[in-house]
């Protein structure tokens, strides 16, 4: 909806003269013999009719532009509700894996700080920080204190969790969301979960046959999938992020190499309990992992409320250009279309 103002309405007051003026100049144009003479078989005052008609348009055109007018408009503007985004980091000594380069973990926070920005911008500023291995440990809560969260994001390394080799991903499903809605992050705020890990699929080699053995997983599965159900159903995105190459990869652990294979079935297991099997994603070299976590977010905002909003418009260039315009015609700096308005 559109709504026509002005800045200096009693500009407009100068508008009551112009009849004034117009009725003057058609008296002069009619009395003075001067203006009657033939021209081209036309009377001359046809000419300088059109003339005043010009020069009081044009002045009128003036005032209207000095009062300053503008538009209005008037539209709904969509208020989002809060967004929190939690970060569970695996910190196990297989992120130092370097399959992705320069390692898993480099990648990882190097997602989380595009990401961070992008949110920054978007103006999504509570952001939450944890870490796991065989246990949870919520490193940062929730702040809108982006800087000190990238800060915390920066000195993320292994050694913060004792360089353990173990993965418990059960651990990895925070706890601690009924706290911090309750304490922490505004009220209706919806949390989505990014879960990065590789899923602690480890390998070592025997010393003396020299055969690829896979460890037994320090979590039970049915445990992982009734923790990730019930989170989704208390209205939190659990979101799993795998991150890893297709081939096993060598980590030292005690001085011993073990390898490292990116687990892709328990991370889409994830997504499928958590309730979208399709929202998963794989990062290995050359995705665009930061993107495809802010598009998660800034594309799957919801509405909290409408709020109306006005724009204003300034609309004064238009009448003083055709003021310009008339005012060239009338005082015959344009005679070519003086010629056509008389014919």
């Amino acid at each position: 909806m559109a709504e026509l103002l002005f800045r200096y309405p009693y500009v407009l007051n100068g508008l009551y003269f112009l009849p004034i003026l117009l009725f003057l100049a058609f008296r002069h144009i009619a009395r003075n013999a001067k203006l009657l003479p033939i021209i081209d078989g036309r009377p001359a005052k046809l000419r300088n009719f059109f003339q005043a008609i010009f020069a009081i348009t044009a002045a009128a055109s003036f005032i209207v532009a000095l009062a300053e007018p503008f538009g209005v408009d008037k539209f709904k503007k969509p208020v989002w509700k809060g967004e929190v985004v939690d970060f569970v980091i695996d910190l196990s000594l297989s992120q130092n894996a370097n399959d992705v380069k320069p390692s898993r973990l480099e990648v990882s926070k190097m997602a989380i700080f595009e990401a961070a920005d992008v949110f920054n911008k978007e103006g999504i500023t509570t952001l939450c920080l944890a870490f796991f291995t065989v246990n949870f440990n919520r490193l940062l809560e929730c702040t809108p204190d982006i800087d000190n969260f990238k800060s915390i994001v920066q000195r993320l390394d292994t050694a913060l969790a004792g360089n353990m080799g173990g993965t418990n991903l059960s651990a990895a499903i925070p706890a601690d969301y009924g706290m911090i809605r309750a304490e922490v992050i505004p009220k209706n705020s919806r949390i989505t979960l990014f879960l990065i890990t590789d899923g602690g699929k480890e390998m070592s080699r025997d010393k003396l046959t020299g055969a690829v053995i896979a460890s037994e997983p320090d979590w039970k599965e049915d445990e992982l999938q009734k923790k990730a159900a019930e989170l989704s159903k208390s209205g939190v995105r659990v979101i799993p992020i795998g991150i890893g190459g297709t081939k096993p990869a060598p980590v030292i652990v005690d001085g011993e190499t073990y390898y490292t294979l990116l687990d892709e079935k328990i991370i889409k297991k994830i997504a499928l309990w958590s309730g979208s099997p399709e929202r998963y994603f794989i990062v290995r070299d050359g995705a665009d992992f930061g993107k495809w976590i802010s598009n998660q977010i800034l594309m799957n905002r919801e509405v909290d409320y409408y709020r109306d909003e006005s724009k204003e418009t300034d609309l004064w260039r238009y009448p003083l250009l055709l003021g310009i315009f008339l005012a060239s015609v009338a005082f015959g700096a344009l005679g070519v279309v003086r010629k056509l308005v008389v014919w």
